[in-house]
């Protein structure tokens, strides 16, 4: 049984594994006010839980943000800093490195949309849970942020993406390219109808380890309770 401490679910059932506890490459789905950055904070509340970061950084296209300061990591808005994270985390070590990257809503920003289109930066995503890794410890965590599924980054990062977390959708496309990630339609149909129900806050878990594992899941916890 999964404890996932970050969410409320509606049916608390387990999943087949926890999406935490190896290096993954996380994608949060959402138009603005839909709840990303609230989940943000409890999944970075969850990963702080569980590992002490070697190397962090939240890089965000929006300054402006009330909860960049509830962080408690260096924040940035420059891709040259993210361009130094990068060769930092792939330096070769003989003790595991823990690394965690967060790309918050970054698209938006012409400088940064020119270098996710790099080979560099794809290189990145491709082999980001190996940098850091040894005899299988350690790794490179990275939770990503966009306002809709198709403008999320190049096919290369979408393709790569572990765990989408994705809040209701309003177009017909977005749903489609939802459904395909699933691998379920029939599963995903009956979750997206629930979601439209319960409206804001509601968002669809879909572990592309496993794409049958669709999970709904309703609100979050102000406070993370670690047991």
């Amino acid at each position: 049984m999964i404890n996932h401490n970050f969410v409320v679910p509606k049916k608390r059932s387990a999943l087949s594994e926890d999406p935490l506890d190896k290096p993954r490459l996380m994608m949060i789905v959402g138009g603005t006010g839909a709840g990303k950055s609230t989940l943000v904070g409890n999944l970075l509340m969850a990963l702080d839980a569980k590992f002490e970061w070697d190397e962090a950084l939240f890089v965000t296209g929006n300054n402006r943000d009330d909860f960049l300061q509830t962080l408690e990591m260096p924040i940035t808005t420059s891709p040259k800093d993210l361009e130094d994270f990068i060769t930092k985390v792939k330096q070769p070590s003989k003790e595991p490195k823990f690394n965690l990257l967060v790309l918050d809503d970054i698209q938006g920003s012409p400088d940064f949309n020119v270098m996710t289109g790099r080979s560099t930066f794809a290189k990145f995503i491709l082999s980001h849970r190996h940098f850091g890794k040894v005899n299988g410890d350690g790794g490179t965590w990275v939770v990503a942020t966009a306002q809709t599924l198709k403008g999320s980054f190049t096919p290369t990062f979408r393709k790569n993406v572990t765990n989408w977390f994705s809040f209701y959708p309003r177009e017909v496309d977005e749903m489609k390219s939802i459904e395909q990630i699933s691998g379920d339609p029939m599963k995903m149909k009956k979750a997206m109808a629930l979601q439209k129900l319960e409206g804001k806050h509601a968002f669809l878990f879909i572990n592309k380890s496993d794409p049958t594992d669709v999970k709904y899941f309703l609100g979050f916890k102000d406070e993370l309770d670690v047991t």
